[in-house]
């Protein structure tokens, strides 16, 4: 399963509608395997993030059923006109992958992580 942002910008005037989260599984046709969709709204009102938990075989296939999902939320729902995507990706678990590198069991040398990159602690 994968965790996909697609990222919302609503016009001045638009409030999400209540139920937006239902709304949008709603609109997801059989066969996307959308298990869950999650909101979170930006503290000025200008946009909606909308998590879409998407079981696929591969990242690029469930962002591409999320980013579906979301526009055709956005051309059906009458109460959204004038919202547009503005950039859909799946979240990367950085420890899932930390993990992933570690349990690796080809040697040889490895790239340190730079600086930047660490996760505090």
């Amino acid at each position: 399963m994968y965790l996909v942002h697609v990222r919302v910008a609503l016009p001045r005037a638009l409030v999400p509608p209540a139920g937006l989260g239902a709304r949008v599984r709603g609109h997801a046709v059989a066969g996307e395997r959308v298990d869950h969709v999650s909101l979170h709204t930006a503290a000025d009102g200008s946009g909606v993030t909308v998590g879409v938990f998407v079981t696929a075989s591969a990242m690029i296939a469930a962002e591409r059923v999320a980013l579906a999902v979301v526009e055709r939320t956005l051309s059906c729902e009458p109460n959204l006109t004038g919202a547009t995507v503005t950039s859909c990706s799946a979240a990367l678990v950085d420890a899932y992958f930390d993990d992933l590198i570690a349990a690796d069991p080809v040697p040889g040398p490895r790239a340190e992580p730079h600086d930047g990159d660490r996760a505090p602690g």
